[in-house]
């Protein structure tokens, strides 16, 4: 009686939801592509390395403010990283850092953890800033 979807498993949903932090471009992006082929880690790793999807990135992260950026790379490159690390990472105050620590993470750019630490919004996020910090450290090294 017409095409239905098929069913996505609850351990999938849970999945999807915890390495895209529920951000609507990528949940529909890999809805699209999971009810295409049916299999979620080969989805996962493509939506990972899809140009489009880093390039979607790349513009939203030249948005943010210098300072904002060193932060969310910061948090990136430790895997996560305390508001006093932080904020000595980038030179700052608490009263500098605090908003912007508070603004990053409302836009999905941070999210805190339990122990009051703070790494990246989304898995697919933080693969790619890896990326990127990888590139330019062989870029510093071919110099």
């Amino acid at each position: 009686m017409g095409n239905r979807a098929p069913a996505i498993a609850p351990e999938e949903t849970a999945l999807i939801m915890e390495r895209t932090a529920n951000h609507p471009f990528l949940v529909q992006l890999i809805a699209s592509r999971l009810f295409e082929s049916r299999d979620l880690g080969a989805t996962l790793d493509q939506v990972a390395a899809d140009e489009m999807v880093s390039n979607f990135f790349s513009v939203d992260f030249q948005t943010l403010e210098p300072t904002e950026r060193q932060l969310v790379e910061e948090a990136a490159r430790a895997g996560g990283r305390t508001r006093k690390e932080l904020v000595q990472a980038v030179g700052g105050t608490d009263e500098r850092v605090e908003p912007l620590l508070f603004g990053l993470t409302r836009m999905g750019y941070l999210s805190p953890a339990d122990d009051g630490s703070y790494r990246v919004g989304n898995w697919f996020f933080e693969r790619w800033l890896r990326r990127v910090a990888e590139s330019r450290t062989g870029e510093a090294r071919t110099v």
